[in-house]
């Protein structure tokens, strides 16, 4: 089993900037114990009262972006799964699943080619059989089409 970055679009309700972003590179450590921190974090675009992020998670934890924003007094508005290591999700909705093409499984081999092997337990995101599925919908308020 080998383990692939995922990468989130997250709009929040504030206004931050870079040092904030450092800050969860850095990593936090809320009152459960975990130490969280992300890969990678940049600001994709400012609203006047919301900012999207975009995140690379390299080792997903339980609710590990919202817990995280949590701690840092940040409330997460959506958060939506874009890619799984080399391969966009563009369109796919909530609970779908669609072939990969020769591309995609051909891009996910060399991307997890060399790679470290994750903790026992981690799920994979694309299996051999070739199908990407899509991620649940963390819409807190009610579900809709998360990549739309």
């Amino acid at each position: 089993e080998t383990h692939l970055d995922k990468t989130y679009h997250v709009q929040i309700a504030a206004i931050v900037d870079e040092s904030f972003t450092r800050k969860m590179e850095k990593g936090v450590q809320p009152g459960d114990g975990d130490f969280l921190q992300v890969r990678k974090a940049r600001v994709l675009r400012q609203g006047e009262r919301n900012i999207w992020l975009e995140v690379v998670l390299d080792e997903g934890k339980n609710r590990h972006i919202r817990r995280m924003l949590e701690s840092l007094g940040v409330e997460v508005l959506r958060l939506l799964r874009v890619a799984v290591g080399p391969v966009a999700l563009g369109q796919l909705v909530k609970g779908a699943f669609r072939p990969l093409t020769t591309q995609e499984k051909l891009a996910l081999d060399q991307a997890m080619k060399g790679q470290r092997t994750p903790p026992q337990g981690r799920a994979r995101a694309a299996n051999y059989d070739g199908e990407l599925r899509a991620g649940k919908s963390t819409s807190p308020k009610k579900q809709r089409n998360a990549f739309s």
